[in-house]
């Protein structure tokens, strides 16, 4: 039995030799086991939240599109809502698993492929969402300017835009060095991040280890993500024509603080 199989091994895991070199691209491996990474986000409560900025900011929409939607679950919760939703996303695998729960869901919704750097969509939209950090994965800061560009080519006039991203803290903190080998789980992972303050660069290696067919298998992805600032974002967002009006603590309507770990930011199209 590996390791990381072995639920009584220390979690000061050390990277396996051999198989360090062996990354696949983030979010490829991955992808089938996503949702059970995951189980323990609450989704809804995130929906929650996104509503109350809604009302907050006297938005009401019919139309939502969740953009770097992965498998899908924010984009399920906004349709049970009565939204109509659309999910977007650039991983293949992902949204496969995303439409292979389209089976067993009653109510219509679309999902498109399509890279966040370069959207374009045939339809507007009262409000979108970016939502778990997706657009710290956009490591250019022209491409994340160009993001924003495609984010209002998509929204109606005065359509709502929300986001959350990494704060500084959390990659400061390397809160991203994490493991469960603590728990029995059939999905076991380490990760290991090392984040650079020059280039705001976070580069994650995550190993996993899944139980639940004939022999345990194990793969490893390196993720990579980028400390934006507020100052960033709010002048790539006026750039293009979106007017920033909150920046929260996540889930709350605090200020921002040092210690923050994820903030949200609303924008209106204008």
């Amino acid at each position: 039995m590996s390791a990381l199989a072995d639920n009584t091994f220390s979690p000061n895991w050390d990277e396996p030799e051999g198989e360090a070199a062996d990354f696949q691209p983030q979010f490829t491996e991955l992808a089938p086991y996503y949702d059970r990474l995951m189980a323990h986000v609450p989704y809804r409560a995130w929906v929650d939240y996104v509503e109350r900025l809604f009302r907050r900011y006297r938005v009401r929409p019919t139309a939502v599109v969740d953009l770097a939607c992965g498998t899908g679950n924010v984009t399920f919760e906004l349709a049970r809502r009565d939204y109509l939703a659309v999910g977007v996303d650039n991983s293949p695998g992902m949204l496969a698993e995303a439409r292979r729960k389209l089976t067993d869901f009653p109510r219509p919704v679309e999902f498109v492929q399509r890279d966040l750097r370069e959207l374009q969509l045939p339809h507007r939209f009262d409000a979108a969402l970016c939502l778990y950090d997706s657009l710290n994965y956009v490591t250019e800061p022209a491409q994340v300017a160009a993001a924003f560009r495609g984010v209002r080519s998509v929204l109606r006039e005065g359509g709502c835009f929300i986001f959350d991203v990494n704060a500084a803290y959390a990659f400061e903190a390397e809160l991203f060095t994490q493991d469960n080998l603590r728990y029995n789980e059939e999905l076991k992972y380490v990760w290991k991040s090392e984040y650079n303050p020059t280039s705001r660069l976070c580069q994650v290696r995550m190993h996993f280890e899944i139980f639940d067919e004939a022999e345990p298998r194990r793969f490893s992805e390196r993720h990579c993500e980028r400390c934006h600032s507020s100052d960033e974002l709010r002048q790539w967002l006026r750039e293009a024509h979106l007017d920033p009006v909150g920046e929260f603590e996540a889930y709350s309507f605090r200020k921002p603080r040092r210690t923050s770990e994820r903030l949200f930011y609303v924008a209106r199209a204008c």
